[in-house]
């Protein structure tokens, strides 16, 4: 089976790119022939790609106008596919159905459309409504991450064949005991306003006042990061905070903290949360649609509070700071839970759709 990868770019340091990476080289290394085509930036991946994979580019440059160069990128995506020849192409992101579709006209090559978002998100309403209904339409199968993300497509878009298949823990989290002394609070993501890492800074205030020997590590890059920087210095609180570029060994991170917080305003399932249950991390999140109450289990191994509400996530910081018990109680019960993301299951799942569509 000739498999072909289809993603905005590859050098993006997010948890698409990442599970693009685990699940390529899974299928290249078990008897699938596989490309990657990256639409923007290049061939160059932030994650390892195996060696066997070949790589596409059709801009090498990130600053492209996709919507002047629409045509353009169909012409060059048909004539990339005509030498790739796949069987099925994944479009890593149901927006991308607008150029897979059209590229692949009068081909018999079937497509997979991969949403890794939460459905219910439209950042641009008339083109998300339109790629999803061309998903749902022209695609053999749709991929998401939750039951709540099939239910939409269902619903709303009358998908018939639609398949839940949540993030697997893409590093290896063996051997590892959990930190219960460190004083380290860790968040990582994009620093965007999806992320929230605003309304965190305002949360990390006031548990600053009352545990001013505690630290928040915040891991990532993004567009906010100017005034993010400015919104610490402004709330006198940017002797605790340290923010750290993104890195290959997040692991490295994982190990110095004791708790894991999330403040996004919405997600679809955010790997670093899974990856951060099956580390045992005990975690604070707003209970945002979609994904943090799809891998935390409140009160058990951590705590969901209002979504957008920053002073109660202080207090579920504040409350896990007081509790050295609480957090090795969480961090053993995520541990144990956390093999419902097991990489084997994950592949397993993907073996299945890969079948149904040959």
């Amino acid at each position: 089976m000739n498999v072909c990868f289809y993603i905005d770019t590859l050098n993006g340091t997010g948890g698409t790119e990442r599970i693009t990476a685990t699940l390529s080289n899974y299928l290249v290394n078990n008897g699938v022939n596989v490309t990657i085509l990256s639409k923007r930036g290049g061939k160059k991946s932030f994650y390892q790609i195996d060696s066997k994979i070949k790589v596409y580019a059709i801009y090498d440059r990130m600053d492209v106008n996709i919507y002047k160069n629409y045509l353009q990128t169909i012409r060059i995506y048909r004539s990339i596919l005509s030498d790739i020849k796949p069987d099925v192409i994944i479009n890593i992101g149901v927006n991308l159905s607008l150029e897979t579709i059209p590229a692949t006209l009068g081909n018999k090559c079937k497509i997979i459309s991969w949403e890794h978002f939460n459905a219910k998100v439209y950042h641009n309403f008339y083109i998300n409504y339109i790629s999803k209904l061309l998903a749902a339409k022209f695609s053999e199968r749709i991929v998401v991450l939750t039951a709540e993300d099939k239910e939409v497509y269902q619903r709303k878009f009358y998908a018939k064949n639609v398949s839940v298949i949540p993030y697997p823990v893409s590093i290896d989290v063996t051997g590892y005991a959990y930190n219960s002394e460190s004083k380290y609070v860790l968040n990582v993501g994009r620093l965007t306003k999806q992320k929230g890492t605003d309304l965190l800074l305002e949360s990390w205030a006031l548990v600053n006042k009352c545990y001013p020997d505690w630290k928040l590590r915040i891991v990532g890059e993004g567009e906010w990061k100017e005034q993010l920087y400015s919104q610490a210095q402004r709330l006198n609180i940017q002797k605790s905070v340290e923010f750290v570029a993104p890195t290959l060994n997040v692991i490295t991170h994982f190990k110095e903290a004791s708790i894991f917080v999330m403040s996004s305003r919405y997600e679809g399932l955010p790997l670093v949360m899974i990856e951060a249950k099956c580390f045992g991390l005990p975690m604070v999140s707003f209970d945002c649609d979609t994904g943090p109450r799809q891998i935390i289990r409140n009160k058990i191994d951590g705590l969901l509070v209002e979504p957008e509400n920053y002073e109660l996530l202080a207090q579920g910081i504040i409350e896990l700071i007081e509790s050295k018990d609480s957090r090795i109680n969480y961090s053993q019960e995520a541990k144990e839970d956390g093999n419902r993301f097991a990489p084997s299951v994950f592949y397993s799942h993907w073996n299945k759709v890969l079948n149904m569509v040959n």
